[in-house]
């Protein structure tokens, strides 16, 4: 007997982990479609980032420990980075509105457009450093393609590299005065891998795991290099114009919650009548499992809604296939799959099916491929 949600996908493991996959294109889709990746909505389209690079990236550890403080900082670094979230002086004056001014806080380094997210791959007071970064990593990419490709002379790699837009800096800055969006160095700024690199090492490099490894030691170089000469230089202006002009200190806002307090920043809390409130000593009747939203839609009366929580929550269905466990769950019907809580509140039939059609199947949580469904 084969159980299928929606038409569209067999239920043939326990529901846990088979429902890994719906939850994971529903936060794909609320993830692309936050605000705070406006920024990179056009370019997603555009189809100029590789994805599977760019997960294998964030996905790296470089420390043997699965769990630490230094693995920890650089996870939290990343995660501000690709979600433009890092602390420029428009998020600052979000998160401390109490220490810094109402008006716009112009960029330490440039001081005409705003200190964001944004300006910050576009501030043209960065221009010289990326040129100096991938100058240097031009040659040191090239040296990594020559010794290990044995297809391709030394020339045809030059000539390839030569090519690609990242390496064109110098000839794309006296052209033009500040850096477009849809540039590839725009993207590893905020440490998306574009197509256009990864294709230099698909071209010269066959080995996977050997084009993998060598991708790696790429970036993390190149990525290095983009944190200590650009956004470390960028904070340490930030900091000086803080301390100089407001006498604003790393103090001053460890100490912010407790002394201004949270209040000040959120709606006033409503409070709840205790008349309306069950008291524990009551007898209370029997829990109700009845279907979530609204009865209406999702009520049938040869279903028992209360099953779904043993299929969503039960341990024992980690250790084997859902079929295997069948006795043990007293389904009334399973023609009637499509009716349990659990289908709407994960996903829709449309969410569902765009994201297999979708080119852009990435997940930064868990892989899916389409045609594995």
């Amino acid at each position: 007997m084969n159980i299928i949600w929606n038409g569209i996908s067999h239920i043939d493991k326990n529901i846990c982990k088979w429902c890994a996959t719906p939850i994971s294109a529903k936060n794909f889709n609320r993830l692309i479609g936050s605000s705070t990746y406006k920024a990179v909505s056009d370019l997603i389209s555009a189809k100029i980032i590789d994805w599977e690079a760019t997960t294998f990236w964030l996905n790296y550890n470089p420390h043997s420990s699965p769990t630490s403080s230094k693995l920890s900082k650089i996870l939290s670094h990343q995660i501000k980075v690709v979600t433009f979230m890092l602390p420029t002086g428009s998020l600052q004056q979000r998160n401390y509105p109490k220490l810094y001014p109402t008006s716009p806080i112009l960029c330490p380094s440039y001081r005409i457009h705003e200190d964001t997210n944004r300006h910050l791959g576009l501030c043209t007071s960065h221009q010289s450093s990326c040129i100096t970064i991938m100058e240097s990593h031009h040659l040191f990419l090239i040296d990594i393609l020559t010794q290990h490709c044995i297809t391709s002379s030394p020339v045809d790699i030059s000539h390839n590299v030569n090519s690609c837009r990242i390496f064109q800096l110098l000839h794309y800055f006296t052209t033009y005065r500040t850096l477009s969006p849809d540039h590839p160095i725009y993207l590893l700024f905020y440490n998306y891998v574009p197509l256009e690199l990864t294709d230099l090492f698909h071209t010269f490099i066959n080995k996977t795991k050997l084009r993998k490894s060598l991708l790696l030691k790429f970036l993390l170089s190149l990525f290095k290099d983009f944190k200590q000469k650009i956004w470390n230089v960028h904070t340490s202006s930030l900091k000086v114009w803080e301390s100089t002009t407001f006498k604003i200190t790393s103090k001053s806002k460890k100490t912010y919650r407790s002394k201004f307090g949270r209040r000040s920043q959120k709606s006033p809390r409503q409070h709840v009548h205790t008349s309306n409130i069950i008291r524990y000593n009551q007898t209370r009747q029997p829990l109700d499992f009845g279907p979530p939203m609204t009865s209406r839609t999702y009520h049938h009366p040869n279903v028992n809604y209360a099953q779904h929580l043993i299929w969503a929550f039960s341990n024992f269905l980690y250790s084997g296939l859902w079929h295997h466990y069948l006795s043990y769950i007293p389904f009334d019907n399973f023609n009637y799959i499509d009716q349990f809580p659990f289908t709407s509140l994960y996903l829709s039939y449309h969410l569902f099916s765009s994201f297999c059609n979708s080119s852009s199947s990435f997940i930064f949580t868990n892989r899916v491929s389409p045609s594995s469904l």
